[in-house]
């Protein structure tokens, strides 16, 4: 035998700390739900997160770049409340189209997803956003997103 060359992957980040469970959205009958824009050029992450959020009671849009997201939400009539978006994608990346909607629609919080875009972070983006490293699970969504709205807590 010449030479064996091993390879090991994690399963699952290590729990550090319980955290509460996120508080439910509202109600899915509430007409009040929160609006979450969900933007990723890969359908199966599109998919998985607006499921996440829809069984969280969010109302969930979907694009799968940023000039269709642009797009949408100058169309959309109603508040969006969120701005979920992947940092690295075709046409536009995630910090220049939070820069364009909060321009738009500035109440928007913005929660960036990434597997690896922390330094595409460092320059252009604005002050009220989070990362959420892919890939995750349902419950660090929506701690990520709860996150967005702890009071007091200043936004990153």
């Amino acid at each position: 035998m010449m030479g064996a060359t091993a390879h090991t992957y994690p399963t699952a980040a290590p729990q550090t700390a319980h955290r509460p469970a996120p508080r439910p959205a509202v109600a899915p009958d509430d007409e009040e739900a929160p609006t979450i824009l969900v933007v990723d050029d890969e359908p199966a992450i599109r998919d998985i997160a607006s499921r996440i959020l829809r069984r969280a009671h969010y109302t969930v849009l979907t694009a799968p770049d940023g000039p269709s997201a642009l797009r949408l939400a100058t169309e959309h009539r109603g508040t969006i409340h969120y701005l979920l978006t992947d940092v690295v994608m075709p046409h536009m990346p995630g910090n220049e189209l939070a820069s364009r909607l909060t321009e738009i629609r500035p109440d928007t919080r913005v929660l960036y997803m990434s597997g690896y875009a922390e330094p595409m972070l460092a320059n252009g983006t604005s002050t009220r956003v989070r990362l959420l490293d892919k890939p995750f699970t349902p419950d660090q969504l929506l701690t990520a997103l709860a996150d967005l709205e702890a009071p007091g807590e200043p936004d990153r």
